[in-house]
């Protein structure tokens, strides 16, 4: 600062000297200034260039998981009903996927290995002409070394967004597809993903059906397979479940409104059919809560519904581990969802460990602080608490009680 001053004084600042010599001089002051000023912050930026990787790599630390990244991830898409095109190609090119279009006679013929190579496959929506189709390619059609190939995330969805062209359905397209692809892995080629939009093949299915092309994979035909049926009114709303979306990590910020009716134009519905059942690797993340769906599920906040939006995740062998061998363990080709289709029929439901329940992962405790004895009953002071039952509170944003029992 001093020599900042002691610049001004032999500038004339003060008043001597003509204008423009002054005005010049001031200038090249005013740039040594500026270097002076440099230079003395030049230490501080030093040392903020090194705090700033730690303090960013403690906030990544505790932050949600990235979602897949897009960039260059190749991903197979079936072109369908005589298309020269699939509607999802061009979302998907958008959103920085490496993008690979083949028909069903060549993706027949394609072995494992060469499935194995993409990140997702996709099974869009044949739906051209402004019509909804209500055909899918069957497993016959496609062979089999697909569904051997796919070892990682899989979505499927009860819809035909492709068919819209809107934004909250291009966004449901990426996101979904973005789910497909996050486990994938390039360096050792494991983890290929399936997207499935079942369009309305099964919309005038008044009874559960299979879905044929999923039985095949990742042993969910074992397990139950995957049942759907339609007979939704197209004026139903989808809504997302909030809990489960911002889990999967690709669904960042899709909010129901970009699944509402208004928001899908003719003659596109925002739900063409849902699931009356399906095997425990699948989470409902968005749900038909209308009259007309069957309530076969209970979202995060407490809401109830017919899922229609599916997202599946491979169960490893060391989850699998964590099963009890007697009790409670949830027995093979059991489902999850449909009213008279428990997840466990006729097995108790036993806790483990801090206590969980085994079969729906709620955890609950509770603990008796004072107990006083006396004639009769005793007086007792216990506090206890409900992992479903808190989560729901705060979904909803209506807190219960304090969990504290007093009693006799």
């Amino acid at each position: 600062m001093m020599m900042l001053l002691r610049g001004l004084r032999r500038t004339g600042g003060w008043g001597w000297g003509s204008r423009r010599a002054a005005r010049a001089r001031g200038r090249r002051v005013l740039r040594r200034a500026r270097r002076l000023v440099a230079a003395g912050l030049a230490p501080v930026l030093a040392v903020a260039a090194a705090v700033v990787p730690v303090a960013m790599a403690a906030v990544v630390s505790v932050a949600k998981a990235p979602a897949a990244r897009a960039a260059g991830l190749p991903v197979l898409v079936l072109v369908q009903g005589g298309e020269s095109a699939a509607p999802e190609t061009t979302v998907l090119a958008n959103a920085g996927y490496a993008v690979t279009q083949v028909t069903a006679s060549a993706w027949a013929g394609m072995s494992q290995a060469q499935f194995a190579s993409y990140a997702a496959l996709v099974i869009g929506d044949p739906s051209s002409g402004g019509m909804c189709s209500t055909s899918l390619p069957t497993a016959t059609a496609l062979g089999a070394a697909w569904q051997a190939a796919v070892s990682g995330d899989i979505a499927v969805l009860g819809a035909a967004p492709a068919l819209v062209g809107t934004t909250g359905a291009d966004a449901l397209v990426k996101d979904a597809a973005g789910y497909a692809a996050a486990g994938y892995s390039s360096s050792s080629q494991a983890g290929t993903g399936l997207y499935l939009s079942l369009n309305c093949a099964y919309s005038l299915t008044t009874s559960a059906a299979a879905v044929g092309l999923l039985n095949g994979v990742q042993g969910i035909q074992a397990a139950g397979g995957v049942m759907v049926s339609g007979g939704q009114s197209c004026s139903d709303a989808g809504t997302v479940n909030l809990w489960e979306a911002e889990a999967a990590g690709t669904f960042a910020g899709f909010a129901s409104s970009a699944l509402g009716s208004g928001s899908w134009p003719s003659p596109a519905c925002p739900v063409e059919e849902a699931f009356d059942s399906w095997p425990a690797m699948f989470t409902p993340v968005a749900y038909d809560a209308a009259s007309d769906a069957v309530s076969n599920f209970t979202a995060s906040d407490g809401q109830t519904g017919q899922p229609y939006i599916l997202l599946g995740a491979p169960v490893s062998a060391s989850t699998q581990a964590l099963a009890p061998s007697t009790g409670g363990e949830i027995p093979a080709g059991s489902t999850a969802g449909g009213a008279a289709n428990p997840a466990a029929p006729g097995v108790a439901q036993a806790t483990a460990g801090d206590p969980v329940n085994t079969e729906n992962g709620d955890f609950t405790q509770s603990n008796t602080d004072v107990s006083v004895p006396g004639f009769g009953p005793g007086l007792d002071f216990t506090r206890s608490y409900d992992a479903q039952a808190a989560q729901q509170q705060t979904e909803t944003g209506s807190p219960g009680g304090d969990g504290v029992r007093v009693g006799r």
